[in-house]
């Protein structure tokens, strides 16, 4: 007989759903920090699918896409359990920031957390405690960034464990987007924030398989955005044997190896030559700098073939801003 699921406060039975809270401490004022999770645990056996939300509180896609998710699923016809905390900082959230405001701690660097540490660091323990008790498989939603333009995208993680990355890449690529940049968390990278405690990677080194959604842009509800991910979320299931239906197939996905930043070196006013998602080849112009008068000071060009993640998305540049955020 399929057995009850508990995460945190939330239990649902066999066949059936429940939402509750992960407590995780109180703050000075007498507010309780805790995480909402909703729990469907299907009439059969299957995988564990956990979707995660707002590591950055300005990051908003993601949370309304998990929420409209996770109320069309009907527990009756799911095998295994689909388990959504659509709000993992609520400090950060309610901040409408991206850190902790109590701390200014970043979630998205915090784990595995620390039952003793700052506020963010306990969060972070909380949640993963149970994240490693339940899951089997783990999505974590993100957004581009403030000043970049960029379309969605997703991450992977590489961290010498074949079987969990071929497992984590087959998943990623039900989810149906087009451009997915693979990471070496072992050797040298030119990521633009550090690696290390990201929920995903801590996922990847216990052989749960994980990556990141980069949803649209932060600050925003994009609704086509939203859509398009909660759709994917349903072919995972599919993918996964979790509902009935063959996975759709999605064409021209490319995979690639490596991220890396591209910047100017001179100063100026940025006029960007191409778009997010472009395939641009070596040599071909990436933006153009001018000065305050309209002179031509810089041609910025790529220096291998790659595809553009995203573009500095304010005009105004200093010598070795970020102007660009590539893949290949």
């Amino acid at each position: 007989m399929k057995n009850t699921i508990t995460v945190g406060t939330a239990s649902a039975p066999a066949g059936g759903r429940a939402r509750g809270i992960i407590s995780v401490n109180t703050l000075a004022n007498g507010d309780t920090v805790a995480l909402p999770v909703h729990v469907v645990n299907g009439a059969s056996d299957g995988p564990r699918l956990w979707i995660n939300g707002a590591l950055h509180g300005n990051e908003f896609n993601g949370v309304i896409a998990a929420l409209q998710f996770v109320q069309t699923i009907d527990p009756a016809t799911l095998s295994g359990a689909v388990i959504v905390t659509p709000i993992s900082n609520t400090l950060a959230f309610f901040a409408r920031s991206r850190f902790s405001p109590q701390d200014d701690g970043n979630l998205g660097e915090s784990y595995p957390g620390s039952p003793d540490g700052s506020i963010t660091k306990q969060i972070a323990f909380h949640h993963f405690r149970e994240i490693r008790a339940n899951a089997d498989y783990l999505i974590d939603l993100h957004a581009s960034g403030v000043n970049n333009n960029s379309k969605s995208y997703s991450v992977l993680k590489y961290v010498g464990r074949p079987e969990t990355e071929k497992r984590a890449v087959d998943l990623l690529m039900a989810n149906g987007i087009h451009l997915n940049c693979g990471v070496d968390t072992l050797g040298e990278n030119d990521e633009p924030v550090p690696l290390a405690g990201s929920l995903d990677l801590e996922c990847m080194k216990l052989d749960i398989p994980a990556f990141m959604l980069e949803l649209g842009h932060a600050r925003r509800v994009e609704h086509a955005v939203v859509r398009s991910a909660a759709d994917g979320f349903v072919n995972s299931l599919r993918h996964l044997g979790m509902i009935a239906g063959e996975p759709l197939k999605h064409a021209d996905q490319v995979l690639t190896k490596a991220r890396f930043i591209v910047r100017c070196s001179k100063a100026g006013l940025v006029v960007q030559a191409c778009s997010p998602h472009d395939q641009v080849k070596a040599g071909e112009i990436i933006c153009r700098v001018f000065d305050p008068f309209g002179d031509l000071v810089e041609e910025v060009r790529a220096e291998k073939d790659m595809f553009i993640i995203s573009l500095k998305d304010d005009c105004v540049a200093n010598p070795g801003d970020r102007v660009a955020f590539g893949a290949a």
